[in-house]
């Protein structure tokens, strides 16, 4: 701790003025010369430590992964869904192929025959079967059935 200088005298006589109270002591600069090197071992000591807790977070992390790996939702459909799903393969597949054809004729392809309705009326039943109202998504998705096959049956009449 600094302090006003205090004058040290020597056995010989000779002063010398200090800030330290007490006597200069060799000693102390062998503790100075300690604690000169010590940031440096510090910083090596953080970063040990560093590496250290890294490590230990790493491994609880893959212990975790190993013993309870996440698992998707997805194969653990309700059962009552499954009647709406089973609905919706039927007409999925039309609406795919057509929304891509009628992509590349143009927008003017989506106004014909009432395309942009049935079109609406499917988001609405996919919607009542995410809401998880099946008997209503099943008939939807059943008029939307004989819709498409009335639109099929239309533009390609049977051959004979």
């Amino acid at each position: 701790m600094l302090q006003h200088p205090v004058p040290y005298r020597h056995p010989d006589g000779s002063v010398h003025y200090t800030h330290c109270d007490g006597e200069y002591d060799a000693r102390l600069d062998a503790g100075a010369q300690v604690c000169i090197a010590g940031p440096e071992r510090r910083r090596h000591g953080r970063l040990r430590l560093f590496g250290l807790s890294f490590g230990i977070a790493t491994a609880a992390f893959w212990g975790v992964m190993l013993l309870s790996p996440p698992s998707t939702h997805a194969r653990n459909t309700p059962a009552r869904l499954i009647r709406c799903l089973t609905a919706a393969g039927e007409v999925t597949p039309w609406f795919e192929r057509e929304i891509r054809r009628r992509a590349n004729l143009g927008n003017a392809a989506f106004e014909r025959g009432g395309f942009k309705l049935m079109l609406l009326d499917y988001q609405f039943a996919q919607g009542q079967c995410a809401a998880g109202r099946v008997d209503a998504a099943v008939q939807s998705y059943r008029r939307l059935t004989k819709r498409v096959a009335a639109l099929s049956q239309r533009d390609e009449p049977d051959e004979r």
